[in-house]
């Protein structure tokens, strides 16, 4: 089973988005906080 494009992009975008939205929360919730 070959990994495509696709899938690569389906499993590296995804997760840096997400710790970048993380670490975006946790700032605007420790600045209002």
């Amino acid at each position: 089973m070959e990994l495509t494009v696709a899938t690569w992009c389906w499993l590296l975008i995804p997760m840096p988005l997400l710790i970048v939205l993380s670490v975006i929360t946790y700032f605007t919730e420790k600045r209002s906080g």
